[in-house]
């Protein structure tokens, strides 16, 4: 599995997971799919950016997402500003640069209109069952 790609966090942990022959999580286990993504966004997605894009996601989820990056981040920071961390691995330039992609991301969000309705959340479902858009339950009409 190749952490930040391009699709769907969750869909290419489900993926991995069941082409591996491993049992995976479903919504009645202690920890979700989500729940893991969520510790660490940086490790799945290559930037906030893709967390927007990764049309598998609720809005809250990638809010979630964005804020957990945010404090993972400001967090780094933090600490190397006090001396807390080891010779040589402080805060960069390129923590400083992420964070300031993750509130822009924040902000872009924000900006859009809400729009979480049944189709969205039944096309999210079927993707993250399926791990993919075939057979879109939002693209089916009557």
């Amino acid at each position: 599995m190749t952490p930040g790609g391009t699709g769907s966090a969750v869909g290419r942990y489900v993926a991995t997971m069941r082409a591996s022959g491993a049992q995976v999580m479903t919504h009645s286990d202690e920890t979700s799919d989500f729940d893991l993504v969520r510790q660490d966004p940086a490790a799945w997605y290559t930037d906030p950016q893709a967390i927007l894009d990764d049309r598998n996601l609720s809005r809250s989820e990638q809010q979630a997402l964005l804020a957990e990056w945010a404090q993972d981040l400001g967090d780094r920071i933090a600490a190397a500003d006090e001396g807390m961390v080891p010779e040589g691995a402080g805060s960069t330039d390129a923590d400083v640069r992420m964070r300031d992609h993750v509130t822009a991301a924040q902000a872009a969000l924000e900006s859009l209109p809400a729009n979480d309705s049944i189709l969205d959340m039944a096309a999210r479902i079927w993707r993250r069952i399926t791990g993919g858009d075939q057979a879109d339950p939002a693209k089916v009409t009557e």
